[in-house]
């Protein structure tokens, strides 16, 4: 499910998409913004409130060797089981942040060297296997597949299906059922959620345009066809893979997922960590440096008093009594 920070990929609030929930009566719900994690912890708050099991990952945008250099990253989804998972997912979005800050894109080698705590999905329409078979390249489409297994084991690798009632869905289902049979592994039944409610659709199409830099009067691929990216009840569902003799084990391998995914974010108190400071150095005047360093590395041809920069003093934070620990902006900033 993607929510607003998914960052004009997704049209709705994580606390609209968790009321949403809470109203058709879903005990667990999975945020998986597209390389992010910033919605989390409103999420997480959000399901406190409505009763709801929060289950935490991000969409991520990988560099697969399948598809060569140039060519778009393809969209796995990546669940954390505990703390260990949620770290990992961390450690690499920051990664991906710090080596292209105008476009992250992890590399498959990052993902796989460590699985701990992690939960692998293949994606819908823009995963790698889907994208594959799309392309009838079902031979690259086993390899993946068994690529995936090696790597995160079978355990923590489910084949995602989804169903919103696009042309040839119905064949594409049952090609993702066999590979994932061959393979050894399991199918688990999403819906690929961008918007809480069927009329959001009109939101998240303008959405897509801009993100596109086309108008609503140009055709796109990448465009909603129809409003089924929706959180849909478990009846509606059950409906939609009712044709598929796999589609009820599908359906309940998502509580299966649910009970392994025990993250909490949310904490009674907050400890902030502790930061290793240069000898001789206090909070504030280790920040007052850095302020000035980067004052004249960011203003370089500029001089304070001619160009009037701001002086490192007037961009300073004031701390409370108890350094390191809480600490307010100070009114200049």
């Amino acid at each position: 499910m993607a929510s607003a920070f998914s960052f004009l990929r997704g049209a709705s609030l994580p606390e609209t998409l968790v009321a949403r929930a809470g109203a058709l009566g879903m005990p667990a719900l999975a945020l998986t913004d597209y390389m992010s994690l910033a919605g989390v912890v409103r999420f997480q708050a959000a399901c406190a409130r409505h009763g709801i099991q929060p289950i935490v990952g991000f969409e991520l945008a990988v560099a697969d060797p399948v598809f060569g250099a140039p060519a778009r990253p393809a969209q796995l989804v990546a669940l954390a089981e505990d703390p260990t998972g949620y770290a990992r997912l961390c450690r690499l979005l920051t990664d991906a942040n710090l080596a292209r800050p105008e476009a992250p894109v992890l590399h498959w080698r990052d993902l796989a060297d460590e699985p701990e705590g992690l939960i692998l999905l293949t994606g819908g329409r823009e995963g790698t296997l889907v994208r594959l078979v799309l392309a009838g390249k079902r031979h690259a489409a086993r390899e993946v597949v068994r690529r995936y297994r090696d790597a995160f084991g079978p355990s923590r690798v489910y084949v995602e299906v989804q169903h919103q009632r696009l042309p040839g869905n119905h064949s594409l289902l049952c090609q993702l059922a066999e590979l994932a049979e061959e393979a050894g592994l399991r199918c688990v039944a999403t819906n690929g959620v961008q918007h809480a409610l069927r009329q959001d659709r009109i939101i998240y199409d303008l959405m897509t345009c801009t993100r596109l830099g086309i108008t609503v009067d140009r055709p796109h691929a990448e465009r909603p066809r129809n409003d089924e990216a929706c959180l849909k009840s478990a009846t509606e569902m059950a409906t939609l893979f009712a044709e598929c003799s796999w589609g009820s084990a599908a359906l309940a391998i998502t509580s299966e997922i649910a009970n392994r995914c025990q993250l909490s974010l949310l904490k009674g108190t907050c400890t902030a960590p502790h930061v290793p400071l240069p000898a001789g150095k206090t909070p504030k005047s280790y920040l007052h440096a850095l302020c000035e360093e980067g004052l004249t590395t960011r203003y370089a041809a500029r001089t304070h008093a001619g160009r009037g920069v701001p002086s490192a003093r007037s961009w300073s934070t004031s701390w409370r009594s108890s350094p390191g620990c809480s600490w307010r902006s100070s009114s200049s900033v």
